[in-house]
């Protein structure tokens, strides 16, 4: 079974681009930070990327797994520079304001 869990997890991780925009998605990408800790970096850099979504929608999935890397902080200081690279894409163009307003 942990050989199927773990083909499950690679699969969420590889498709990450399309999970992330789903409110389901995003709550299996949840599981994929705090459980697989060797997808976290690719699930990380989408989430990175899709910040400069502009204009944010309403219901934006993302923001889910951005509360939760700065809820559980061992999850963000499990990624290389995992803290410099979040507040830099928040900071950057704007996204900060963008996202909680």
């Amino acid at each position: 079974a942990p050989e199927e869990i773990e083909e499950l997890m690679v699969a969420f991780a590889r498709n990450t681009r399309q999970l992330i925009d789903d409110h389901n998605g995003s709550i299996v990408l949840s599981s994929v930070l705090e459980f697989a800790e060797v997808h976290r970096e690719e699930v990380f850099q989408v989430i990175l990327e899709s910040m400069d979504v502009a204009p944010i929608p309403k219901h934006w999935y993302p923001s889910f797994l951005i509360d939760k890397l700065i809820i559980n902080r061992h999850i963000l200081d499990s990624l290389r520079d995992g803290n410099n690279r979040l507040l830099a894409a928040l900071l950057r163009n704007d996204n900060l304001a963008r996202i909680y307003s």
